[in-house]
């Protein structure tokens, strides 16, 4: 029986959710013992900077409960040269399904979809970079056609596990169906929903998640606040300039 889950791009909204998505991830590294993925106040910077750039999605089911999240976008010029990011090649990253839904199919239906955005792109490779030490998901993507590039290091990273695949790979048979949808609108068309209560839940996703790069930090109220309102004076920013886009180009330096 086929199984029908939709993707969508991930907007401000959707942030608990990711962060639901990453904290799963989290927990299920630490118990493999892998080192990976282990600072959480990190993980929600990250996710939302995907989201900012508009290069998240979201995987749902058909009620609407989130499943998995994965993007897409350009080279990592951390690790892939200007030789290799200057051919058509599109990239997976920060590929999550939840703890409750693996081994449903989802983790092959994503990449396959990921693959056709790709050749809908123009582009001749799907490209994957993986944390070095975590063996059992390069065993993943070797089972579903990808070859190792290379490894590679940078300053501050633990990725470099290079892999791709060719668009005409065919992919996995599996009965799971990936619906694409445009991501949810405000009724006067913005790309960013401006009602109170989202206002208010980000702003506290802000204060929390800078109450814990602060942990054990010497500084008081006054200035964290402080830090606090610039931040989100500089996110209401970035969101203006971005509102009514639904596309972004697969470029850029990424995390």
């Amino acid at each position: 029986m086929m199984s029908t889950f939709i993707v969508r791009e991930a907007t401000d909204c959707d942030l608990p959710a990711l962060f639901n998505l990453r904290a799963d991830a989290e927990q299920r590294l630490r118990a493999k013992g892998l080192d990976q993925w282990y600072n959480t106040a990190e993980g929600r910077r990250v996710v939302r900077k995907w989201v900012d750039r508009g290069e998240m999605r979201l995987v749902t089911d058909e009620a609407g409960h989130p499943v998995a999240c994965f993007a897409l976008s350009g080279a990592d010029p951390d690790f892939w040269t200007e030789e290799e990011s200057a051919e058509p090649a599109l990239y997976l990253y920060k590929l999550i399904v939840h703890g409750t839904r693996r081994d449903q199919g989802i983790g092959d239906a994503i990449l396959n979809y990921a693959t056709q955005q790709a050749d809908k792109a123009g582009a001749e490779w799907l490209r994957v970079d993986c944390w070095q030490t975590n063996s059992q998901l390069h065993q993943y993507f070797l089972g579903r056609g990808f070859r190792v590039v290379d490894v590679r290091s940078a300053p501050g990273r633990n990725s470099g596990w290079l892999a791709q695949r060719p668009v005409s790979f065919p992919g996995r048979g599996v009965d799971v169906h990936l619906i694409e949808t445009e991501p949810d609108l405000s009724p006067d068309g913005d790309r960013w929903d401006d009602q109170e209560s989202v206002i208010w839940q980000r702003a506290a996703l802000e204060v929390a998640t800078m109450r814990a790069e602060l942990h054990g930090q010497e500084i008081g109220a006054a200035a964290a606040l402080e830090q606090a309102a610039r931040r989100l004076e500089r996110i209401g920013e970035e969101q203006r300039q971005r509102n009514g886009m639904t596309h972004r180009a697969f470029t850029g330096q990424n995390i």
